[in-house]
């Protein structure tokens, strides 16, 4: 599918903050990053400016604020949550996700509510997918190509193990093909990018691709979810509105225990 996972992602759209760099430093798990927030900082808000974020400036020390466009507005269920929230001093602050809610170029307009952000923005282009924000607009240059029903089947490297190209099996003749780049990046997600490391093994990288630790493939963490509902009788018999919202949550809680304890 073109563009992957970004199709059907949840937008949700956070940065890492310092201590999450520095987890070791802070906790006494883990290790610490060999580089920080205020490196990264930088392409976050690279990335902001490019996709489109919205959300709010907190100036909460680990929830690093971004450019972000004006948040929607929190839907009935959530000005419950946030009033329920507050008596139990939990902040609840606007969500931060990579949904349009104002245009920021010709090309995407604003969220309408139109609840199909579960399989790609095809109407406002308004949430982030890399089909409507980076692979339509690269092929208009004329500089892209793009080998789609194909499946990568391993990373090709040289003599002194430097990643030289792609072999990749296409699905319509089930036969084997090659590609060759400078560069070589692998963004298939936690599973299939460990498959590929995995399977790209060589005199120079016998356990497979970047695996000199042999943990390639192990500890994976890929996403995952929980849901709970309930039933608020005082809504029962209401009057119907509009308001569906973005394709996701309008408010979040930012972490505010204390990881020590």
């Amino acid at each position: 599918m073109l563009g992957g996972r970004t199709n059907h992602w949840g937008r949700i759209s956070l940065r890492f903050g310092p201590k999450d760099f520095k987890g070791y430093s802070n906790d006494g798990v883990g290790a610490d990053w060999p580089i920080t927030y205020d490196d990264i900082k930088p392409y976050y808000d690279k990335v902001d400016r490019l996709i489109g974020i919205f959300g709010s400036v907190e100036n909460i020390p680990n929830e690093p604020d971004g450019i972000f466009l004006p948040p929607p507005k929190p839907r009935l269920h959530e000005l419950f949550i946030k009033k329920g929230a507050e008596k139990a001093n939990i902040p609840v602050i606007p969500s931060r996700l990579s949904i349009l809610t104002k245009t920021i170029n010709e090309d995407r307009g604003a969220c309408f509510f139109c609840a199909q952000c579960g399989r790609n923005c095809s109407m406002a282009k308004a949430d982030f997918s890399s089909s409507n924000v980076l692979i339509y607009p690269a092929l208009k240059t004329g500089k892209l190509d793009v080998i789609a029903n194909a499946m990568a089947r391993e990373v090709l490297t040289d003599t002194e193990g430097k990643a030289t190209g792609v072999s990749y099996v296409n699905k319509e003749d089930m036969l084997e093909y090659q590609v060759e780049g400078r560069v070589v990046i692998l963004a298939a997600s936690a599973c299939e990018t460990a498959r590929l490391l995995l399977n790209s093994k060589s005199q120079r990288h016998p356990n497979g691709l970047a695996n000199s630790s042999n943990v390639v493939g192990k500890y994976l963490q890929d996403s995952n979810g929980a849901a709970m509902g309930g039933y608020l009788p005082q809504l029962f018999g209401r009057k119907r509105y509009n308001e569906d919202g973005v394709g996701g949550m309008h408010v979040y809680t930012p972490w505010w225990g204390d990881n020590k304890n």
